[in-house]
C-alpha cells in the first residue's frame, strides 16, 4: 500500500494538533547538553512508570517508554517535544540509499497526540531531501499505525515497512500544503 490523499490529510491533521498544543520536532545534530537532558528525562519517565496505577502499566506503554529512552541515546534521533519536554523519539541511520528507522517510542500522552505522526513526517522530510526512501520494521501491535501512514508492508520481507522516494515526496509536498 502506498500513501494516499487520506494518509496526507490524516497526518496533517494530527501534526497540526500536535503543533497547536506546543509540539515540535528536533532534528540532529542536537547540542550534547540537550540530548543528555532528554536521555535523563526519558530514563526518569521509564523508571517512574513502575509506580503508575495498574491500568496504566501496560506492556505497550512500558515498551513505548523504553523505546523512547533507547532512541534518544543515539546521536541521530528525531525528538518530539511539547513545551520543551520530550514526548517521543525515533533513532535512525542514513544508509547509502535510504533512511533506516531503528526504534520509535513515546510517552503516549493524550496532550501530545500527533507526536508520532510529526516524527514520521520529519523522517520523510529527511529522506526526501536526499531523494531516499524510508525503511523500517514493525511488530504486530504497531502494524495498524504503519498502515495508517501509508507504508508499503512486507515487500522486502516479513514485517518490513517502507516508503519509496516517491512516497516521501508525495507526503512531504501534500502535508506541507496543509500545514
Amino acid at each position: 500500500m502506498a500513501p494516499t490523499l487520506v494518509t496526507v490529510y490524516e497526518m496533517a491533521a494530527y501534526i497540526s494538533e500536535f503543533r497547536e498544543r506546543g509540539g515540535s520536532t528536533k532534528m540532529p545534530p542536537h547540542p550534547a547538553t540537550q540530548r543528555l537532558a532528554w536521555v535523563a528525562a526519558a530514563k526518569h519517565y521509564r523508571e517512574e512508570s513502575d509506580y503508575y496505577p495498574p491500568e496504566r502499566r501496560t506492556d505497550k506503554h512500558r515498551r513505548g517508554l523504553a523505546y523512547m529512552w533507547f532512541s534518544v541515546r543515539h546521536a541521530r534521533c528525531v525528538v518530539a517535544v511539547r513545551n520543551e519536554e520530550i514526548v517521543a523519539a525515533a533513532s535512525y541511520y542514513v544508509r547509502l540509499d535510504c533512511v533506516e528507522v531503528k526504534v520509535v517510542g513515546s510517552r503516549q500522552l493524550d496532550e501530545a497526540r500527533g507526536a508520532g505522526m510529526a516524527i514520521e513526517f520529519a523522517l520523510a522530510e529527511e529522506a526526501e531531501r536526499r531523494d531516499f526512501g524510508v525503511r523500517s520494521e514493525y511488530t504486530w501491535s504497531e502494524r495498524n499505525f504503519h498502515v495508517r501512514i501509508g507504508r508499503r508492508l512486507d515487500e522486502r520481507g516479513y514485517q518490513t515497512s517502507d516508503w519509496t522516494p516517491e512516497d516521501c515526496r508525495y507526503l512531504v509536498r501534500g502535508i506541507k500544503e496543509r500545514l
